[in-house]
């Protein structure tokens, strides 16, 4: 099997040297009430998989951006 190899994304937004978050905004729709309007949450983490582990209990989530804190 052949291997394949990624560019690097050059374009990725990297952390605050100095907090090493990001703030992430998700679009969320309350799991209780699907016909609920979205609304804008915002989460501070490391990492996309840990802002998503704050929110994914009670919310269905997209991702709407990802912003180093500082910036």
């Amino acid at each position: 099997m052949p291997t394949v190899h990624y560019a690097p994304n050059l374009n990725m937004p990297k952390p605050d040297i100095r907090t090493g978050l990001f703030k992430f905004c998700f679009f969320a729709v309350k799991r209780s009430d699907p016909q609920a309007k979205a609304e804008r949450k915002e989460v501070y983490a490391t990492d996309l998989k840990s802002a998503k582990l704050q929110l994914v209990r009670d919310y269905v989530l997209s991702l709407a951006s990802q912003t180093p804190v500082g910036a």
